[in-house]
């Protein structure tokens, strides 16, 4: 398998279907779409540190895979946690061409981002549905791998 060196994480992109079957043709439907990646722990790790929340480290033996996992303990409480979630969300969401009701491309920035999902229920719904999707897959990937 080849990979991008320079893109190691690479975006997969998912048509809005708004609701509508997934496989249905419809014109419209097939031009929205959103690109998403999911985070991986070094980059959450490192947004944390750039943030100053501070976390507790605690090991425990996971079951299925019987080895030794890491699990981090944080302050909830931490008035910055609003501030990682944002950038998070910036980085998942990487790209997109949505439309308005009048037709109108909606820039894909931070504020257009936060103001979607944190607004739009179906599309919070929609994000949150393909992010589980993206990390499923590769959870089985490494399960696989693991031979379990």
């Amino acid at each position: 398998m080849p990979f991008n060196m320079s893109e190691l994480n690479p975006s997969c992109k998912f048509y809005w279907d708004d609701g509508k079957d997934v496989g249905q043709e419809d014109e419209k439907n097939l031009q929205e779409w959103v690109e998403l990646k999911v985070i991986p722990d070094t980059v959450q790790d490192k947004m944390r540190k750039e943030l100053g929340i501070k976390t507790k480290a605690k090991y425990m033996s996971n079951k299925l895979t019987k080895r030794m996992e890491r699990l981090d303990e944080f302050e909830l409480d931490d008035p910055r946690w609003e501030e990682l979630f944002n950038k998070m969300l910036d980085y998942q969401i990487s790209g997109w061409n949505l439309l308005t009701d009048n037709g109108d491309t909606i820039s894909c920035t931070i504020e257009n981002k936060l103001e979607l999902y944190n607004g739009e229920p179906r599309f919070k719904g929609w994000i949150d549905k393909k992010l589980a999707a993206l990390k499923n897959e590769i959870d089985g990937i490494e399960e696989e791998s693991l031979g379990n």
